[in-house]
């Protein structure tokens, strides 16, 4: 599980591809309730990390916790860039 990565292909990335199908409107919408969504489990996780670092546990013990804050950044950073580019007519929809 470590060393070989699994094409998991989620959910996620299949949508954005049919999303030209929606009015870019209705994505941008759709995207800020996902973003809202995605930050609200970054703070649990942010919260989370707090609690487990003050009781002294070792990192070595939640290393997931630092990998799903990290990728929860950087897929609210990308649906953002992404909202950019709509907006501003960069990607015409």
């Amino acid at each position: 599980m470590l060393a070989e990565p699994v094409n998991e292909y989620p959910s996620f990335p299949h949508a954005i591809a049919e999303a030209h199908n929606l009015p870019s409107g209705v994505v941008l919408e759709l995207l800020d309730r996902r973003v809202a969504n995605l930050e609200d489990q970054l703070d649990f996780l942010v919260r989370g990390e707090e609690a487990v670092a003050a009781k002294g546990v070792e990192t070595k013990f939640w290393i997931d916790v630092k990998y799903q804050q990290t990728m929860l950044r950087t897929e609210i950073d990308w649906i953002r860039s992404f909202q950019n580019d709509l907006r501003s007519g960069q990607l015409p929809w």
